[in-house]
């Protein structure tokens, strides 16, 4: 499968009012470039969450026309009624083969070529399909009673949590589903003919349902990727200890819960695999709904190689264990009331249900996982699933949901997938959806938004479509288009051209930067001081350039040096004359006086002199 065209002739949320019209994969360079993902990227706000939201509504419409009862869809018709689409895809050559099988299409010839499914809603009108091949020389209108046949086999949505309407469409569709498979309580069918909703959201819970598909069937050939051992050394993870179920039979009103016999023959496996399970049906009275209200079956799962065999010997396959695990999730919509049921069933858009939907307690819950343990590589001890960081939770969402889903004619819807990846994961992620789709004969389609250069320089430029907003108006254009070759470009040139950054650093430390840069110097001291207050700030093109401007200051400064130092120092000179002058006169004055003071010394000695010898003559 692969989306060739989007047409939007109707407002949706942020997308233009006079609509928007999107086509991908019509300048492929190679042949190849039709099977690599389509990355949308663009500023918050500029519309490109919006596109991946009204895929999934559009593909919801279509889905319900063959889920909904008559009555109900009347209502959903009414609530769509100016809705104007029109979407086009391709369907594997297996898919179309089965198709037309089923719609008897005996006057058009079953070519070798692909197959294109058109579909056209205008405001007010029904959905028209056509089925076409490439060439055009023959085409077919496909009933809405047999559109099932040529949509997707599936519809897998992520967001990293930032956008939360976009799990809209896949949360009613669960519900829709609810009540058929109420409908098919006490069946004797056991074939495992319950229909599973196609369109399929991950969020924390079913993140579980995945957890348990995967790891349960660790060896199976069929989720073997060339990088599976590195993936686990990513995360540490060297395999799955332990877990547990607990299933009870009891709603919103106590009352007791009759299951299709299908659930009845799945639980009765897991009880075969399980290490150790108890059911409390033998102590109930089984002639009393009442009594059989009060059932509990809970099953503790040691996931030695004895349990993880017990689970291919009876599952086969990993979506075959998962299938049961979403019949047995979806009974927690009996924890709801039949008001709250309806009111999210019949919502209307951009209503965000996932403000609607109560939490039950953790008891009340009719279907519960829990207790999941993983062994990591560098611990003893095992460590449970909620205590996994932000990140390792969601390279398991994500990367976890494509090695599950190995069929073809799948179509990724992927908001932001990479928020919490660090680096290193987001470098591997396009790589690794490339490995994924190449296991699956290249039959699946990735639609990716994101703000990460790091996506982006793993796409071509042909399939990176950039949005920008200016008031109003919206524009889309390739990477292509603006003669930007994003594949293999460098982080730098990718934020600049892409984003409207030229700056590599965030705005804090460049703030910092700038400024250091802004300062007035007026001598080496301030130059030295700048570097030094600059140090703090991480390697960057920014600080080169500023440690380039203070090395380029710092020589003019001494340049001008040494000219500044010679006049002063000759000033210096003028005016210490005078005070040497001074000095010289006074040494002068000090010899005079001393000359004086020294003759009159003598005189005066000759005086004591001659006094001392008459006193001694008269003594005599």
């Amino acid at each position: 499968m692969k989306l060739l065209r989007l047409k939007i002739a109707s407002p949706f949320r942020g997308l233009p009012k006079e609509g928007i019209e999107l086509h991908f994969r019509q300048d492929n360079y190679l042949p190849e470039d039709i099977n690599e993902p389509v990355c949308l990227v663009g500023l918050n706000g500029s519309g490109k969450s919006n596109v991946l939201e009204v895929i999934c509504e559009i593909f919801y419409y279509l889905e319900i026309q063959n889920v909904a009862s008559k009555k109900e869809l009347n209502k959903i018709n009414q609530r769509y009624h100016s809705l104007s689409f029109e979407i086009e895809y391709t369907i594997s050559r297996l898919k179309w083969q089965y198709a037309f099988s089923q719609l008897e299409l005996k006057e058009l010839d079953l070519g070798k070529e692909n197959i294109i499914i058109n579909f056209k809603k205008p405001v007010g009108e029904k959905i028209n399909c056509r089925a076409y091949y490439a060439s055009y020389n023959q085409e077919f209108n496909i009933p809405n009673d047999k559109i099932g046949f040529v949509l997707p086999n599936r519809i897998v949505a992520y967001s990293s949590g930032q956008n939360e309407l976009i799990s809209n469409p896949f949360i009613k569709l669960d519900f829709h589903y609810f009540e058929e498979f109420q409908k098919r309580r006490s069946s004797i069918n056991v074939s495992g003919d319950l229909d599973v909703n196609r369109m399929f959201f991950m969020d924390y819970e079913s993140n579980q349902l995945v957890l348990l598909s995967n790891y349960l069937f660790q060896e199976n050939s069929l989720l073997y990727w060339k990088d599976r051992i590195a993936f686990n050394k990513k995360l540490r993870i060297d395999h799955m200890h332990s877990f547990s179920i607990r299933i009870q039979f009891r709603d919103h009103k106590k009352a007791f819960i009759e299951l299709p016999s299908e659930l009845y023959v799945g639980i009765e496996k897991l009880k075969k695999c399980a290490s150790v399970w108890t059911d409390n049906e033998n102590v109930l009275d089984k002639e009393s709904p009442k009594s059989l209200r009060d059932r509990v079956i809970e099953l503790h799962f040691f996931t030695d190689v004895a349990v993880r065999s017990a689970f291919r010997n009876l599952f086969k396959t990993p979506a075959e264990l998962f299938r049961l695990l979403y019949l047995l999730r979806l009974l927690n919509i009996y924890c709801y009331t039949n008001a709250t049921r309806n009111s999210i069933k019949n919502a209307p858009k951009g209503t965000n249900l996932s403000d609607l939907i109560p939490r039950p307690s953790a008891e009340e819950t009719v279907f519960k996982i829990d207790n999941i343990l993983f062994k990591k590589t560098n611990t003893n001890e095992p460590v449970a699933y909620k205590q996994l960081s932000d990140g390792e939770h969601q390279l398991l969402h994500v990367m976890g949901t494509l090695m599950l889903m190995q069929e073809g004619d799948v179509l990724f819807i992927l908001d932001e997938p990479e928020t919490h990846f660090n680096p290193e994961w987001r470098a591997k992620m396009i790589s690794l959806i490339m490995q994924n789709n190449e296991n699956n004969n290249n039959e699946q389609d990735y639609f990716i938004t994101s703000h990460s250069p790091f996506i982006i320089s793993d796409c071509k430029p042909n399939n990176v479509y950039i949005f920008n907003r200016q008031g109003n108006k919206m524009t889309v254009e390739t990477a292509a288009q603006k003669r930007l070759n994003t594949f293999g470009a460098s982080v730098n040139v990718l934020t600049e051209e892409v984003f409207n950054k030229n700056e590599s650093i965030a705005d804090y430390s460049l703030a910092i930067l700038n400024e250091i840069k802004g300062r007035k110097f007026k001598n080496l001291a301030q130059i030295q001081e700048a570097k030094e207050d600059a140090r703090i700030l991480g390697d960057s093109v920014e600080k080169t350039l500023l440690f380039r401007k203070l090395l380029m200051l710092e020589d003019e400064f001494k340049k001008r040096k040494p000219k500044r130092v010679k006049r002063k120092a000759v000033s210096k000179k003028k005016v210490a004359k005078k005070p040497v002058k001074k000095s010289v006169a006074k040494k002068k004055t000090i010899s005079r006086a001393a000359k004086k003071t020294t003759a009159k010394n003598s005189v005066i000695g000759r005086t004591s002199r001659k006094a001392v010898k008459k006193k001694a003559v008269r003594r005599k």
